[in-house]
């Protein structure tokens, strides 16, 4: 028949149970390890040494007494690890083998009185600088309570004399014992639990991305440090169960790609974190470029949706200023080849789609090369910045001006189709041919500076950025051949002209 006894034990044995699935859901947690151990060791010592003590084998004796040893060892070293000492299994064994021998050679060799009290002086002394460990260091003052609390009942065991920690002794004592017992293990399997889940929320708090978990009717149940920061809430605690703030400057936009998170969430597991990138707008009113990750899973049969928002604005600022690197002339500060290639097709795309025409003009100096030679590199850099200013000040407002080539410059322009945007392309051809012309004097010599400029438009025929280059570059040539300060249209007889000289 099942007596307190057994029931006790089991009880103990649900609990070490209990530490142990601690430790297995998270394998760094050695305290669960220890203090599981120790409580199977602790119920398995109280059922054979009931056992024994009602004329069982003697074996049941000796393994008790190896359970209660191992229980002591693995307690103490459960309670060190709290703190951050970690102990090589070596020492864990030599310590219950340690134990094992003194309580044998008392218990077996002496008397069994001395050994039951030599058990339970060592438990009382465990158990005291247990909760001096708990209260003093660790600051756990319910633990250290229990610690203490179980110490006291122990030592009341003393009272009893010739009966005491046997069959015999008080009922009550002896139900006081195990109350004592329980309410201390579940004081430790809390311990360990709240130590698991405080090294997760530690982990969240110091990321340096903002993470929130909701339900999908919007309703927070877990954030961390950083969003409350962007929420402008000083505890985290206090956004759970609360609306998730939405962080945006339109309610609307954040409203729809929360439905649209929500209706992919529904349909079960995300096979892959959802990714997108938008602006944030914090609580203090800093707007940032945020790319925030989402995913979702199942928590007691309700759909949450993670949210993690990470600030990339310094990747965006490091990206447009390789961007600008790879696109910008480091000469000039104008737009390179690369830069106007990018600049002209999205141009041409938007004057295909408004009916307009855009014309390419390339600028070329005439020999440039001689005039670079004769003033010295130096002199002929200030030249082409001198060029590029006062290409500037001709550009209009929605033009574009790229430097494309050693002397190359390209001016695009945009306008409607017919004979008054021809004629306005020659005008500005003429006024560029004129700011061009200028004079470089170097000692007693002055150089001539002039261009020639080959313009190309386009047509419903014509929209790639390098055909047009390449077409105004062919008007560029026969205005060179013909004459200096000269411009030249693009005409289909030039490209075949090019052909047959080649």
């Amino acid at each position: 028949m099942m007596n307190y006894h057994d029931i006790g034990a089991g009880l103990i044995l649900i609990l070490g149970l209990a530490f142990m699935l601690v430790w297995l859901g998270e394998r760094q947690n050695q305290s669960a390890l220890y203090w599981g151990v120790g409580h199977i060791a602790l119920a398995l010592a109280a059922v054979l040494g009931y056992r024994f003590q009602t004329g069982g084998d003697p074996w049941f004796g000796l393994v008790s007494v190896v359970s209660t040893g191992t229980f002591l060892v693995t307690t103490y070293f459960g309670n060190r690890s709290m703190a951050g000492t970690r102990a090589p299994l070596r020492d864990v064994l030599f310590g219950i083998v340690v134990v094992t021998l003194v309580v044998t050679a008392v218990g077996f060799g002496i008397d069994q009185l001395a050994g039951r009290a030599l058990v339970i002086s060592l438990l009382v002394l465990l158990f005291v600088w247990s909760g001096m460990f708990f209260w003093q260091q660790l600051r756990m003052r319910l633990v250290a309570s229990a610690f203490l609390l179980r110490a006291v009942s122990l030592g009341l065991t003393f009272t009893e004399g010739e009966r005491l920690a046997t069959t015999q002794q008080s009922p009550l004592l002896t139900m006081f014992l195990w109350v004592t017992a329980l309410l201390l293990a579940l004081a430790l399997v809390h311990v360990a639990v709240r130590q698991s889940n405080s090294r997760l929320e530690q982990v969240l708090r110091h990321l340096p991305d903002a993470v929130v978990a909701r339900r999908l009717d919007g309703i927070v149940v877990f954030c961390n440090q950083r969003f409350a920061d962007l929420a402008g809430v000083l505890d985290p605690a206090d956004l759970v169960g609360r609306p998730v703030p939405l962080l945006a400057s339109t309610s609307s936009q954040a409203n729809q790609i929360m439905e649209e998170i929500n209706r992919v969430a529904r349909q079960g597991q995300m096979q892959h974190p959802m990714v997108i990138e938008r602006q944030v707008r914090s609580a203090d009113d800093n707007v940032f470029t945020a790319e925030i990750i989402y995913s979702n899973y199942q928590e007691f049969g309700l759909t949450l949706v993670v949210a993690q928002v990470r600030d990339i604005s310094e990747r965006k600022q490091a990206e447009a200023e390789q961007f600008r690197l790879l696109t910008t002339d480091a000469l000039t500060g104008l737009s390179n080849r690369q830069g106007l290639g990018i600049q002209l097709n999205e141009m041409l795309r938007s004057c295909q789609a408004q009916g307009h025409v855009c014309a390419l003009l390339v600028v070329d100096l005439d020999q440039f090369k001689r005039i670079n030679d004769a003033l010295g590199p130096q002199r002929g850099d200030e030249l082409l910045r001198s060029i590029a200013t006062s290409l500037t000040t001709l550009k209009g407002p929605h033009d574009l001006l790229a430097r494309i080539g050693g002397d190359e410059f390209a001016l695009v322009v945009a306008g409607v189709p017919g004979e008054a945007f021809a004629m306005h392309l020659r005008n500005r051809a003429d006024a560029i041919l004129l700011a061009m012309r200028r004079e470089e004097r170097k000692a007693d010599i002055n150089i001539l500076v002039q261009a020639n400029i080959g313009i190309a438009l386009t047509d419903l025929e014509l929209s790639d950025a390098e055909v047009l280059i390449r077409h105004a570059q062919l008007a560029l040539h026969e205005a060179k051949l013909t004459s200096t300060s000269e411009y030249r249209f693009f005409e289909q007889a030039m490209d075949s002209r090019l052909l047959d000289a080649i």
